[in-house]
């Protein structure tokens, strides 16, 4: 029994180590602190895919587009929407972009910042969407606001578009324009 019993404990212990090991790691690839997002924190806890409408808010007011979006454990966020967001859904004219991927962290208690990118592109597949003025690249960041639940959020975010060349994840790049946009979420449930 007392040999069971000690190699119970380094073995807990080893795991233990192993974990804290892990997410030092993480982090460290991530560039940021996981601690919101992993382990005890909120990200066990919003992990998931939600069902999302965001609508451009003046002054460039559109209807509510629907999109969606997975909010992983880690940090890294994913999002995908119909390609209609900036027009009247005449996507040969428009262009079209790619699905996003990004990041978010935690900002509060329910409370998460975020930032995704995506590709605008033409018809033919060149970088550089006609109506998105050219842009090649969208940068979208905002804020969430998680219910008490933790099943919805609502937020606020800009879409920022940038030309061919210029550097998203650069702060002294100016985008050609910014559109704001407010946020809403549910969480995909299974019956």
């Amino acid at each position: 029994m007392r040999k069971s019993g000690f190699f119970a404990l380094v073995i807990s212990i080893g795991v233990l180590l192993a974990w804290q090991s892990w997410q030092k790691d993480a982090e460290s690839a991530a560039g940021h602190d996981l601690n919101g997002a992993i382990g005890f924190g909120l990200g066990l806890r919003i992990a998931g895919s939600y069902l999302v409408e965001f609508e451009q808010l003046p002054p460039f007011p559109r209807p509510p587009v629907p999109a969606l979006a997975t909010l992983h454990v880690d940090g890294a966020m994913t999002a995908t929407d119909v390609a209609t967001m900036f027009g009247d859904g005449n996507v040969g004219v428009l262009g079209y972009r790619s699905p996003i991927h990004g990041a978010w962290r935690r900002i509060g208690n329910r409370d998460v910042a975020f930032r995704l990118l995506g590709f605008g592109y033409d018809q033919a597949g060149n970088l550089g969407a006609p109506g998105l003025g050219g842009g090649s690249m969208l940068r979208t960041s905002g804020d969430l606001a998680f219910a008490n639940n933790l099943s919805s959020f609502s937020g606020t975010a800009q879409v920022e578009v940038f030309a061919p060349g210029q550097d998203p994840l650069d702060g002294d790049e100016v985008p050609l324009f910014s559109i704001p946009i407010a946020v809403e979420g549910r969480r995909i449930h299974v019956d």
